[in-house]
This record gives structure tokens, sequence and C-alpha cells, in this order.
């Protein structure tokens, strides 16, 4: 292996690669936000928690650009003592917001799975992530605001710091790495099932399964940045080389496209061919107001559409309900229908021509639905 060379520098390549891969989430953030505020016009928790998320980001990206200032892409030995400190100190800095935007991000992943899911069970687990998730981000900022004492040691290691084993804390980084790929998995494995049980359309649900099953690339940039956290050294080349807080930015905008990527559905819908999100009814949209009538034998439909609180639970790009035909005493399906409603459609209009009653099954999932009742009105000649 040839010795290193001042002409060396990887910071092209490390500068394109964390600009490229910011700019694409910064944007799909953006447009999520955009989407959920202009068209679904439902900014939640998990709506804010991203975009604290995607901050976060943004001010690791910032840092960046400062470290380019300060030695990044050199070799550490053409690097001065005053650069290098301030380049650790940004190091360092990179890797408490890279950790904190992390946690921000599986807690806004928590509440979006949280609008999905109507099963107690699938709640209790996704409750309990938000407090796990809480619990070891603030273990992870523990074990790297006592490593030394001046924190200063941390990135200067002659600056005479106490510190305690290397030893340990590699394994306290690589036992937060284990519990975050842990994490990583529940969170992209747990929406596949809720997705798969609603009635949507198969393109839909096939789409929202591919956008969410992005979140297992996040698992594979844990498991490298675990291989480098066991080979961490802390006089190693650190400014040429890719380090820990790195891919922990790489993972960290990943993720976010993940979860940004299944609410841009609304957004993007022109653009896929995406129509109405349910399997439709032959008798039309069961959101629509319908009258109908039938005169010697042949029947015909007479249709008013309005914009229903029924229809607006389209709008919840990840809070979609199924729309259900009813049946007739037969079991064939008859004129009346069964929608389970949004969470928005809990104050319904009333209607001149049918009767509308809002009910709770008693089925363990806690769903909400409207029973209408159609007057057919039949002549005889």
């Amino acid at each position: 292996m040839s010795s290193p060379s001042e002409k060396d520098s990887s910071l092209a390549l490390q500068l394109g690669v964390v600009t490229a891969l910011h700019i694409l989430a910064f944007t799909i953030t953006a447009l999520r936000i955009y989407s959920r505020v202009f068209l679904v016009k439902a900014f939640g928790w998990d709506d804010g928690f991203m975009l604290g998320a995607t901050l976060s980001a943004f001010v690791s990206w910032v840092l960046y650009i400062y470290e380019s200032q300060h030695g990044l892409g050199k070799h550490r030995i053409y690097v001065s003592a005053d650069d290098m400190w301030k380049f650790g100190a940004a190091n360092f800095a990179q890797t408490i917001i890279n950790l904190f935007g992390l946690g921000l991000l599986k807690i806004s992943l928590s509440f979006s799975l949280l609008r999905l899911s109507r099963s107690k069970v699938f709640k209790w687990i996704l409750w309990g992530a938000i407090a796990f998730v809480s619990l070891y981000t603030i273990f992870a900022f523990l074990t790297l605001f006592l490593y030394c004492k001046p924190l200063s040691g941390f990135w200067d290691v002659t600056s005479g710091a106490k510190c305690y084993s290397l030893t340990l804390f590699i394994r306290f980084a690589l036992a937060n790495t284990a519990l975050s790929i842990f994490t990583d998995i529940l969170l992209a494995s747990l929406p596949i099932p809720i997705i798969w049980q609603l009635q949507l359309k198969t393109k839909i649900r096939v789409y929202l399964i591919i956008m969410l099953a992005l979140g297992w690339g996040a698992v594979g940039v844990g498991i490298v940045k675990a291989i480098y956290q066991i080979n961490y050294n802390p006089f190693g080349d650190s400014t040429f080389e890719i380090s820990v807080p790195t891919w922990a930015f790489i993972q960290l905008n990943i993720s976010i496209i993940a979860a940004c990527a299944p609410q841009l559905k609304k957004l993007l819908r022109p653009l896929l061919g995406f129509t109405n999100s349910y399997n439709s009814s032959p008798y039309g949209n069961p959101s629509h107001n319908r009258r109908n009538t039938i005169t010697g034998g042949n029947i015909s439909g007479r249709y008013t559409r309005q914009r229903s609180q029924a229809d607006k639970a389209d709008d919840f790009e990840l809070d979609e309900r199924p729309f259900a035909r009813g049946t007739n005493n037969n079991g064939d399906g008859g004129l009346g229908t069964h929608a389970m409603a949004s969470s928005q459609a809990d104050k319904m209009t009333s209607r001149s021509d049918s009767t509308d009653s809002i009910f709770r099954e008693a089925n363990g999932y806690n769903k909400r639905g409207i029973m209408r009742t159609t007057e057919v009105v039949i002549s005889t000649a």
C-alpha cells in the first residue's frame, strides 16, 4: 500500500454522497409536509416529529460543510492541530445530532402506524416502541457525554482528559446500534400485515408495502455502521476515511426517505395512476348520496355527488379504512352500503332520502361505520 499523500482527497466523494442523499431526503420531507398541510389538511404528531428529524439531518449536513474547511477529505497527518480540534468537535456534535434525529424519526413512524392500527395489541407494541426508543436514545447520550471528563477528551486525545475504557465505550456503542437495528426491523415489518388487511386496491397496498420496506435499507446501513464501530480507533485517519458519524448520517437520511415516501400517495396519485383507494362497488361509490327508483322492472339511479366526511377518509394516506358492500337477505350484494369511517368522519351530515346511524362494532378492533338504508320506490303500471 502506498504511503498517504498530501494530494490525496476524499472530500468530493464524502461531501457528494452526503449532499445528494440529504437533498433527496429533504425534498421528500418537504413534499410530505406540503401534502399533509395543503392536500390532506391533517398535520399530525408524526409529521411534527418527522420535521424535527429532517431538521436534525440538515444541521448535521451543515456541519459537513464546516468540516470541509477544517480537514475533511485530507489525511490526518496533513491536518493542523487547530483544524483537527475543530473537526473533532464538529464530528462529536454530528454524533449527538444524528442520534437525536434517529430517535425523532422512529417516534414519528410509530405515530404513523398508530393511525393505521385498530388492534390493541399493535397499539401496545407501538407505544412500547416509542418508550423503548426514548430510553435507549437517552442511554446513548449518557454514554457519549460521560465518556471523558472534560468532554473535549472525546475528540482531543492530547487534552489529558480522564476517559473510561475504550473497550467499554465500543461495547456501549454496539449495544445502542443493536437496539437501533431491532427497532428498525420492528417498524419495517409491522406495517405489512396491517396494510394487507385493509381493503385497499392491490396496487396501493403493494405501493405502501414497498415504500415502507425501504426501511430495511436502514437496517443494512446500521449493520455496516456496527462494523465500523467494532474497528473504531481514536488515532485513526478519521478525516480521510468514512467515519461512524457519516454512516449514522446516511442511515438517518435513508430512514427519512423510507418513512416519508408512503405519505406521498395522494400527491403522486396522478403520476402513478391511482384512483379511489378502496375496492369499488358495482353500485357506485359508497360515499355518494344515492336515491334509486324502480319502475316496471327497470332500475334507474340518480346520483348526487357530495364531498362527505366519508370521502375525506382517503385523505389520510396511511389512515385508510375499508369500504364494504352491503348485503341483502340472500347474502348477495345489495343497494345498502357499509362503510368504515375514518377518524375525521365522526360527524356525518343527515340526508333527506336515507337514514344514517353511526355505530361501533364489537369485534375487538373498535371500528366505526355507517349503516345506511336506501329508499326504494316501486310503481306498477
